[in-house]
Order: structure tokens, then C-alpha cells, then sequence
């Protein structure tokens, strides 16, 4: 009942937009419209390439039931959803934000543009979750004992929950990638091609959580999930370079090595931190706040001077506007 009042008040809070635009809905059923059948046919693929991730679980949910007498997958799933919301907000964002413009641009057969969004996003992108990323995978446990550290939740739990959460993490870059690559192809009316893609990865996914889960058991799942996120974003990009040549130019890569450099020089950090305040911080929630957030103000201090120093662009963008915007206060 709550999700569907919760999707419900996500259509009724755009009416008073829509009532400034004086637009006003019809009801009407004209199957014969070219561009209602237009938009069935894309309508079926998209469906398979965007439902991914939830096949992922409920293969992963089916393997995980013959492990520790079914309570993995439990601890699976509070890991997974914390993994989706995390990746999804920023993600979605991205996407909401460039879907518009990308669709415009391929309407007009502005490849130029087109690809411009494109490359913008995909930089952008990695700035947010490599750093969310390396956080995550090394602060897994406050993180999952801040949300479900409580009630019947053992610290077990905890733990099981955080070591799945972290092998997750592996793959939000990949499953961040694939929004904005399969928000791409649909701007070109094509979704037949991440609709494949989006096969092979879930096939990927299947074998990897075979072969894993009897060696690392819950974390072999959770790799599984992740490699597939990874193999869907690499399988799109590399078809999306056939529509979009020089889609990442030399730049480009540079920009984005260097981005993953200021995660990994924050990771390194955060995880000597957090390992020497662990022995001394009690696990319950005052002490998974505190080490958590100590490392977190920490890993986000040392991200953005480091990204400042060697010359991220769309970091220095952001903090220069921000002391511009501070000036012009003072």
C-alpha cells in the first residue's frame, strides 16, 4: 500500500506544473496511431533491458536460499537495496537530466551534440560514484549497521549484510555507466540492442553466481551481480561507439584516470582511518555514526583536494564557482 501511495504522489506532485503549461489530458485509445505502435515496439525491449537488475535478484535470491539455511538471503537483499537506492539517485539524475536534451539533439540528427551529452555524462558520473564507490566498499559495515543495525539484527547480520554490500559496490560504476549508455540508445529509438546486451550480462550473471556462491558463498552472489552490472556497461559502450566515434577522446580518459586516482588516493585514507578507529569504537549505532562519519568528512576532504590538485575539471568547476559564489556574499 505505501509504494503504490508513494508512486501515486509522484504523478499527483506534477500537476501544478502542468497546469502552468496549461496542459490538459484526454483519454483516448487510438491503437492505429504510427506513433503509439512506434512506441510499443520499443516499449517490450526496454522493458527486458531495464529490468536487469531485479532478474539479477531474483536469480541471486533463488541461490542464496541453500545458503546458511536461506537466512543469506535476507542479508542479500537489505545489501542489495541499499546498492540500488545509492547508485539509482545519482545515476537517475544524471539521466533525467540529459535524456531530454539527448533525445532532441538525435531528433535533429545532431550527432555532435549528441555525443557531447554523452561524454559529459559518463564524466560526470564517474566524479559522483568512483569516490561513493571506494567509500562503500570499504565502509560497509557502518553503513550497514547505521541502517539495519538494530532490532532483531545481530552484529552477524551486520557483518553479513556489510560483506555483501562491499562486494555490491564493485559494481556501481558499472551499473551507473549502463543508466546513462541504455538512456542513450533509447534517445535514438533503438532498444533492441541494450535489450541484448542486457541478456548476455544477466547469462554472465548466472554463470559467475554458479562458479562463485560454493567457493565465497554470499559474496560470491553479490561479485556475480556486480560483474554483470560491469559486463552490461562494457557490452553498451562498446555498441554505442559504432553510433558515436570519439565518444571518449584522449582527454577524456585522461580525465577520467584521473578522477580514479583521487578515489584510490581517498580510499587508501579512509581505509587507515577507519582501521585504526575500529579497534577502539563499540559496534552500535553511536559508534558506527562516528567512525563512519569521520571517514566519510575525511574521504570527501581528501577526494576533492586531491581531484583540485591534479586537474579535474568538473571538480575545479564546481569549487571555483562555489568561492565565486562566496566573494560576491562577502
Amino acid at each position: 500500500v505505501t509504494m503504490v501511495i508513494a508512486w501515486s504522489l509522484q504523478a499527483l506532485v506534477q500537476v501544478p506544473s502542468l497546469n502552468k503549461f496549461k496542459f490538459r489530458y484526454k483519454p483516448s485509445l487510438r491503437f492505429n496511431d504510427p506513433d503509439i505502435k512506434r512506441a510499443l515496439m520499443l516499449a517490450g525491449p526496454m522493458l527486458v533491458s531495464t529490468w536487469v537488475q531485479p532478474l539479477y535478484t531474483i536469480v541471486n535470491s533463488r541461490i542464496a536460499s541453500g545458503i546458511d539455511g536461506g537466512s543469506a538471503v535476507a542479508y542479500l537483499d537489505y545489501a542489495n537495496r541499499l546498492y540500488i537506492i545509492v547508485t539509482g539517485v545519482f545515476s537517475f539524475v544524471v539521466t533525467n537530466l540529459i535524456f531530454p536534451k539527448l533525445a532532441g539533439a538525435n531528433a535533429e540528427n545532431d550527432t555532435d551534440a549528441a555525443r557531447g551529452l554523452i561524454t559529459m555524462s559518463l564524466k560526470s558520473i564517474c566524479v559522483v560514484i568512483l569516490p561513493l564507490m571506494a567509500g562503500f566498499i570499504i565502509l560497509s559495515e557502518p553503513a550497514a549497521g547505521l541502517l539495519y543495525g538494530h532490532g532483531t539484527m545481530t552484529i552477524d547480520g551486520v557483518r553479513t549484510t556489510a560483506l555483501a554490500l562491499s562486494c555490491y559496490s564493485t559494481g556501481m560504476i558499472g551499473l551507473a555507466i549502463n543508466e546513462i549508455l541504455s538512456k542513450s540508445f533509447f534517445s535514438m529509438q533503438n532498444s533492441k540492442t541494450p535489450m541484448v546486451n542486457a541478456v548476455i550480462s544477466m547469462l554472465i550473471n548466472v554463470i559467475l553466481a554458479y562458479a562463485l556462491s560454493p567457493v565465497l558463498g554470499i559474496a560470491g552472489l553479490a561479485f556475480a551481480a556486480a560483474g554483470g552490472s560491469i559486463a552490461n556497461a562494457l557490452l553498451n559502450y562498446i555498441c554505442i561507439r559504432k553510433y558515436h566515434r570519439g565518444l571518449l577522446v584522449k582527454s577524456d580518459v585522461i580525465s577520467i584516470i584521473k578522477t580514479a586516482a583521487s578515489a584510490i588516493i581517498m580510499a587508501l585514507i579512509v581505509l587507515v582511518i577507519y582501521r585504526f578507529l575500529k579497534p577502539h569504537i563499540p559496534e552500535n549505532t553511536v559508534g558506527w555514526l562516528i567512525s563512519g562519519g569521520l571517514c566519510a568528512v575525511a574521504g570527501a576532504a581528501v577526494y576533492f583536494a586531491v581531484c583540485y590538485a591534479i586537474g579535474v575539471e568538473e571538480v575545479r568547476s564546481v569549487i571555483g564557482g562555489f568561492i565565486k559564489k562566496m566573494k560576491g556574499k562577502a
